[in-house]
């Protein structure tokens, strides 16, 4: 057991209280409010304030995504791209922006990099854009339709596995889940 010295812990409890317990010898807390070695961190998750690599990770992530779409469906061929219609959009965008939120349009401009002027990435985006419509269609077509098959307890694997994009998303990005003392379940 460590050895506690006659000072209090310097932690607050999850009421706001003051801890009661009597801190560690080298340290101003107890051994439940000891701050946990760098190491533990999960080293999977991006610092928060770092845009330029969250930029990076979404720009990978899409390319492979395209590449995955290209790869499932090689005979899918998008609608031709128009930079005008692009253009326009963008345009349109940024004065609705403007008028409504000049901060945000101004937060927007300074975040926007040389990989969102690239008539590369837009067209990447116009063939994402279009194969993602062309399949919700078809989905909810077979939903409507009833055209799908689920296993003997009711499991659309088709359902799942649209979503698990979305649930990794809000599981590894959103909500930062960490597993703390799985050693001690059974």
């Amino acid at each position: 057991m460590a050895e506690q010295t006659g000072r209090q812990c310097a932690a607050t409890t999850k009421k706001g209280t003051r801890c009661r317990n009597f801190a560690l010898a080298g340290s101003e807390f107890c051994r439940h409010h000891q701050p946990q070695p760098a190491a533990d961190a999960p080293s999977d998750a991006p610092p928060a304030d770092d845009y330029e690599t969250l930029r990076a990770q979404l720009i990978a992530e899409l390319d492979a995504l395209a590449e995955r779409v290209r790869a499932v469906t090689p005979n899918y061929t998008p609608p031709p791209f128009s930079m005008r219609w692009a253009m326009r959009l963008a345009g349109k965008t940024m004065r609705s922006l403007a008028e409504r939120r000049p901060r945000m349009l101004a937060r927007l401009q300074n975040a926007i990099g040389s990989d969102l002027l690239d008539v590369d990435t837009w067209k990447g985006v116009w063939y994402m854009l279009n194969y993602t419509l062309e399949y919700q269609r078809d989905f909810l077509k077979r939903r409507i339709t009833g055209e799908y098959e689920t296993d003997e307890w009711g499991m659309d694997w088709e359902f799942a596995q649209a979503l698990q994009p979305f649930m990794d998303f809000l599981y590894k990005v959103y909500w930062r889940v960490e597993t703390l003392a799985v050693e001690n379940i059974p």
